[in-house]
């Protein structure tokens, strides 16, 4: 039942989506294909919103051969923004390591301005972080 429902979930976030986008059609376990003509081809540019593992997503993303460029939003995780200046470094290797065979067309940070409960990168007073600076640097 674990394996079941983790291939199910894998399928949702992952092969619904790609592989829709790529033939038109909408495929859900348990449910008649549903053919979408107009989602074929409707990507110019695939967005992944990715918190670690980028390097790993990217791929991933690639495997269903959309042959589309990846834009890349990264929200680092973290309670100081040490923490968050490790994963912004960390994710600008992996993008690195991925940039000879992706098309990779930008890579941007959420939030990037600190809002109540959600740090970003640049205080509210337009001071930049150490995060700021690592995602700035590459």
């Amino acid at each position: 039942q674990a394996r079941e429902a983790a291939n199910r979930l894998d399928h949702l976030r992952w092969a619904l989506w790609l592989r829709g986008f790529a033939d038109g059609v909408v495929r859900i376990p348990g449910r008649a294909d549903r053919v979408l003509p107009d989602l074929a081809g409707s990507v110019d540019v695939l967005g992944l919103a990715l918190r670690r593992d980028v390097e790993t997503c990217l791929y991933r993303a690639a495997e269903y051969g959309l042959d589309r460029q990846l834009a890349v939003v990264h929200r680092p995780e973290g309670s100081s923004d040490g923490e968050r200046t490790q994963q912004v470094q960390a994710m600008w290797r992996e993008v690195r390591r991925t940039a000879d065979q992706l098309a990779i067309s930008s890579v941007t940070i959420t939030p990037f301005v600190d809002t109540p409960g959600s740090p970003g990168i640049v205080t509210v007073d337009r001071e930049v972080k150490d995060s700021g600076h690592a995602f700035a640097a590459d």
